[in-house]
């Protein structure tokens, strides 16, 4: 999936899986839980569809989209390292929840 297609299934209106590859080259599917923007970050909640090593099956995982240079064509996915940011995008996705009267 190049960086447009990536951001075409992000931010369209049907829910696509969102095919990511782990260190091993093994192929995932996730789906979109919440974009959640913080500060000048966005940061992309996903759930994988099929079971994952290490994962739960209610688990959700951070990514953080980066466009460089707002080329849409180089936009990624990384997985969110740093556990503050991580917390804090669950806590807007949380907030972006209540907001909508959803438990």
């Amino acid at each position: 999936m190049n960086g447009k297609e990536l951001l075409d299934a992000l931010f369209g209106e049907e829910s696509v899986p969102i095919p990511m590859y782990d260190e091993t080259g093994t192929l995932y599917n996730f789906e979109q839980v919440a974009i959640v923007p913080i500060d000048d970050e966005v940061f992309v909640i996903l759930k994988p569809i099929e079971q994952m090593e290490g994962v739960e099956d209610d688990e959700a995982m951070v990514f953080r989209l980066e466009v460089p240079n707002d080329n849409e064509d180089e936009a990624m996915l990384f997985i969110e390292t740093d556990e503050e940011k991580a917390m804090r995008a669950f806590d807007g996705y949380y907030k972006l929840l209540d907001e909508e009267g959803i438990e």
